[in-house]
């Protein structure tokens, strides 16, 4: 074997698939290094040479078509492939004549088949050996010439840059000129870094200087360089240098603006620490700052105000221009300016420590809390009502999203609605829409005044809808879902959410994520939905960092609505562990307002689980709690979750002074999120306490409420209160708002005389099954007849058939008498095996067969609903609710678990049902895939594609899905890869060959290629 081999490619062409293999064998055991190409005729070695870089070939004479000796004549006469080595394989010993043609074509040498192994070795390390002088020429003479090229090219391209910025060159200027260039490293290498620290010590010093002075600023306006300038024409010298793109980058939208690269103007900083003296550096910073100053632009005015220690200039535009440079077209910039001062400086200064406290507060940083207040007591001391307006604004965003620390807010409330007022009409737009979001949020939460809050969001919205504030806009569109969601009204609360989920980008901060996400939990908990709340909390996760998590209420707040889902399961237990953990949480432990609500919802558990004692103490101390952290609105959950806990403790008295209570807080305020819990619970205490009259004035009230807001979840909700509303029930119009409350939460539903039964649940997507409660049954216990009977049923209308139609899909070719027969085996058999796990109910409420007619009733099955929810993901994403699209269709991911009857052998109709739901899958992935990819959750949207592609792997529009994905990332390998995949399946699906190549060229290889080599470039230049 070759010591070492460079890896090299060699092709393989013969028409006798037997002889390729062989040959195969032998280079991979012996020569691993070698990579092996093989085609069966010679149009596709041909090919074959044209995509991949060949080195050598062994090519069998005699084939159909084009023989060997054609193909040799035809590698000779491209350039590419002209010096390639062939050698020619014959079927005999080459004849004279013969030898002649093949020397004529270009042919190396011959050799005879059967080939020996060791002969062919030989003759492979002979070509390698060939290959590897051959490359070795190539390269020395390139080097020579690239270096005889480069050196002239420097000389040039010195002279060029020394005349565009002082003018022609002196004569005693020539021979310095060609020895610098001679020892410079090359202008095209990878690191500019290594060319300029070679220039920077033999250059002319008024050029070093200007570099130097220019390399301070951040960015490099060409009219300010002129004035910073030593040369005669620093213009023309930049532009020289930008041209050639030596470290200079023009930037984007800006024709008079550039930028050094980051290594190099890293260089020239630390150089300039150097030569230039504190003086000179304090001027150039003085001189940029007057500029800047002129043209308004604000941040590369700080920039240069701080670099040059003015810090009371600073305070004095930061004063000025206040919140618009947190809102400017690069806010990142504005960070990395700001955050540059040191922490006694900022200290000093109110607005210095709110701007430090607001970007805090964006990152969710601990010390938010600190600079904030800090603010607040400077801008207290100078009087400053617009800084301390603006400080509170930001603590009580602080208090309702990310600690939850609220107690002092019933005392300070007061002041600050005062304070808001009275500066808001003074404000610049920025901050009065600011003022404005954070003074609704307080009047919500705080002071419960929702009619007020609703006319103070119309007029800002108005102002930002005016001002083109995308960032206020969103933040006030949350502000009216929370209020909507208080006011009952849902409809309003989703359309709004979307229009600000619309709106999220890669460029908010962690606390614009965290108000969308919990936004999105209120709205997930009213649709009762616990698997769409976890979902949403691991979307959260994947947006913002485990530690970042931690200094917010959003996991403990996702435990809360958790605890309360589980309840209205009746699943106790697992509701205790999500409060347990909450409660152990820093923010969640931290927060009296969090703990009130834990300690409330804990008490209502530990009541219904019979332990009185510890029910009464979270009772307490949770309504103790409450009173310290305040909150109008939240006080009055309190007291419905305290009066529940009663009702299960039979305090019945208590627990009506307390829904009370609560209820005529909740008029007083005009909200609507607690009111059908308070109205359920009191029909419930009233009837007990034999308040017949009071008992359905609350039903109605109830009712009403569940029909306006179509909810499928409320507060003080409970398996216990849903039995009890059961036993309340008047009329069809109550049985019906109630029964999507049993179905969901109870699996209860009924029957034709009106009585409560179980539903049964049937599982068909991978597996077939029937549960009902805690009771499971398999269907591969029954016959091919029996089970194919249940699929034929459940796909059928309003799930019922005919015995004639059921006998003539299962039993086509079967007389009469027979298949009825066969009908009524089938039918008892299935029947006696769900009793036998469920019941005698099963034939009375299950499997029904009455008057010739077979049907299945109160059953749920899951590809039924797969499709209802592909159903709902479409009219959602025809209206660009992508959110809500979203959850439909991460409920669809959770549904499937596998093909429909996957592992069950299907007759007549039934492979054409299991197609259907195959292509919906396939919907199913491509929709979410595409909404992941808004979101720039490539990494997943990847996942979900391939899945789809194991179910099909010549879906054509999961195939483009994944192209554009890979071409977004610049993966070219991936993609290759996955049309190679493709290539292969459909040539298993029996393609032909020309067919394969045009689907292929119909997603565009070449085309893809290229615009990968584009998307790396573009990608490069952005970076710089």
């Amino acid at each position: 074997m070759l010591a070492s081999p460079s890896p090299y490619t060699l092709l393989l062409v013969d028409d006798n698939p037997v002889n390729l293999q062989l040959i195969t064998q032998i280079i991979e055991l012996d020569l691993p290094a070698v990579q092996v190409l093989t085609a069966g005729n010679a149009t596709e070695g041909l090919i074959l040479t044209a995509e991949h870089q060949v080195d050598g070939a062994f090519i069998d004479v005699q084939m159909p078509g084009m023989d060997g000796l054609e193909m040799c004549r035809q590698l000779r006469l491209h350039p590419r492939t002209s010096r390639i080595p062939l050698v020619l394989m014959t079927a005999h010993i080459a004849s004279p004549q013969l030898r002649a043609e093949g020397l004529e074509v270009g042919a190396h040498d011959f050799i005879s088949k059967p080939i020996s192994n060791v002969e062919m070795l030989a003759r492979i390390k002979v070509m390698l050996r060939l290959c590897e002088k051959e490359r070795a020429q190539t390269t020395s003479t390139k080097q020579l010439q690239q270096q005889l090229k480069g050196h002239s090219a420097q000389v040039r391209w010195l002279s060029g840059l020394l005349i565009s910025g002082d003018g022609p060159l002196a004569p005693d200027e020539e021979q310095w000129l060609q020895q610098l260039a001679a020892d410079l490293p090359r202008m095209d290498s990878e690191d500019d870094r290594l060319f300029y620290q070679k220039l920077l010590n033999d250059f002319p010093l008024p050029w070093r200087r200007t570099l130097f002075k220019l390399s301070l600023l951040e960015c490099i306006p060409l009219v300010l360089a002129g004035r910073l300038s030593e040369i005669i024409d620093i213009a023309a010298g930049l532009d020289y240098l930008t041209r050639h793109q030596v470290s200079l980058v023009q930037l984007k939208g800006k024709e008079d603006c550039l930028r050094f690269h980051p290594q190099v103007k890293d260089l020239l900083r630390s150089k300039a620490q150097q030569v230039l003296s504190d003086a000179e550096r304090s001027e150039v910073y003085r001189i940029a700052a007057d500029w800047y100053r002129e043209r308004e632009q604000w941040l590369p005015l700080l920039a240069c105000l701080i670099n040059g220690g003015r810090y009371t200039e600073v305070s004095q535009v930061l004063k000025q221009r206040g919140l618009e440079l947190l809102h400017l077209n690069n806010a990142c910039t504005s960070i990395q300016v700001l955050d540059q001062i040191a922490d006694d400086r900022v200290a000093e200064c109110g607005w210095q420590s709110l701007l430090r406290g607001i970007m805090r507060l964006n990152n969710l940083a601990e010390d938010a809390a600190v600079w904030l207040e800090l603010a607040f007591q400077l801008f207290s001391r100078e009087h400053d009502a617009r800084g301390m307006a603006l400080a509170q604004s930001w603590q009580a965003l602080q208090a309702v999203y990310v600690d939850g620390n609220q107690n002092h807010w019933p005392g300070r409330y007061s002041a600050f609605a005062q304070l808001a007022n009275q500066v808001m009409p003074t404000l610049m737009v920025e901050e009065k829409l600011a003022v404005a979001f954070a003074f609704g949020l307080s009047r919500i939460c705080f002071a419960g005044e929702l009619e007020s809050t609703q006319e103070l969001l119309e007029r800002a919205l108005a102002q930002a809808h005016q001002s083109g504030s995308a960032l206020a806009l969103t933040r006030l569109r949350l502000l009216r879902v929370r209020l909507a969601l208080q006011q009952g009204r849902l409809l309003v609360a989703r359309t709004t959410f979307e229009q600000a989920y619309s709106a999220l980008t890669e460029r908010h901060s962690f606390f614009e994520l965290l108000m969308i996400h919990q936004s999105a939990f209120n709205l997930l908990l009213v649709d009762g939905t616990l698997s769409g709340l976890q979902q949403q909390q691991a979307i959260f996760t994947r947006d913002c960092p485990l530690p970042v998590q931690r200094r917010a209420l959003i996991a403990p707040l996702h435990d809360y609505y958790a605890a309360s889902l589980l309840i209205a399961r009746d699943q106790h237990e697992l509701a205790s562990q999500f409060i347990d953990s909450a409660m152990n949480s820093s923010c969640g432990g931290d927060s009296d307002h969090l703990r009130s609500l834990l300690l409330q919802l804990r008490g209502w558990i530990n009541a219904l689980s019979s332990s009185a004692g510890a029910a009464e103490e979270d009772l307490g101390k949770g309504l103790e709690l409450r009173e310290q952290a305040g909150g109008a609105l939240w006080r009055l959950e309190n007291l419905l979750l305290a009066g529940a806990t009663c009702v299960a403790l039979n305090q019945l008295t208590r627990a009506q002074s307390l829904l009370n209570t609560a209820l005529a807080g909740s008029r007083q305020l005009c909200e609507e999120r607690l009111r059908p819990g308070l109205h359920a619970w009191l029909a419930v205490v009233c009837r007990r306490l034999g308040q017949l009259s009071e008992a359905q004035e609350h039903l109605h009230a109830f009712y009403d409420l569940l029909q306006r807001q179509r909810s499928r979840f409320f507060w003080g909700l409970s398996s216990d209160l849903l039995k009890e509303l059961l036993s309340l029930l008047a009329g069809a119009k109550q049985r019906e708002l109630l029964r999507p409350l049993l179905e969901k939460y109870l699996r209860l539903d009924f029957d034709q005389q009106q009585q409560v039964i179980g539903r049964i649940d049937i599982t068909t997507l991978g597996g077939f099954s029937v549960r009902k409660g805690l009771q499971h049954f398999n269907l591969n216990q029954v016959g091919q007849a029996s089970r194919m009977m249940l699929a034929l049923l459940l796909l059928a209308p309003q799930h019922t058939l005919s015995i004639e139609v059921l006998m003539g899909q299962l039993w086509p070719d079967s007389p009469p008498g027979k298949a009825r027969n066969n009908f009524d085996a089938a039918h008892s058999r299935l029947r006696k095996a769900l009793e036998a796990v469920f019941g005698k109910d099963v034939r009375y409420h299950y499997l029904v067969l009455e008057k010739g007619m077979v049907s299945l009733q109160h059953a749920s099955f899951d590809a039924q609903l797969f499709a209802h929810h592909m159903e709902s993901a479409r009219f959602h994403l025809q209206r660009e609710q992508y959110w809500q699209a979203e959850q439909r269709l991460w409920r669809m991911e959770r549904l499937w678990q596998g093909e429909f009857l996957s592992g069950y052998e299907l007759n007549d109709e039934l492979p054409r049902f299991r197609d259907q739901y195959n292509q919906l899958r396939l919907e199913q992935l491509q929709a979410l895939a595409g909404l992941l990819v808004r979101r720039h959750e490539y990494q997943q949207a990847t996942g979900l594609l391939r899945a789809g592609l194991l179910l099909d792997p010549t879906a054509d529009e999961l195939i483009r899905q994944l192209l554009a994905i890979y071409h977004r990332q610049a993966d070219a390998r991936a993609a290759e890869q996955l049309l190679k995949d493709y290539r292969a399946a459909l040539i298993r699906e029996g393609y032909m060959t020309e067919e394969i190549d045009e689907l292929i060229d119909v997603f565009g290889a070449h085309w893809l290629s290229n615009n990968m080599n584009n998307h790396r470039e573009s990608g490069n230049n952005e970076s710089l």
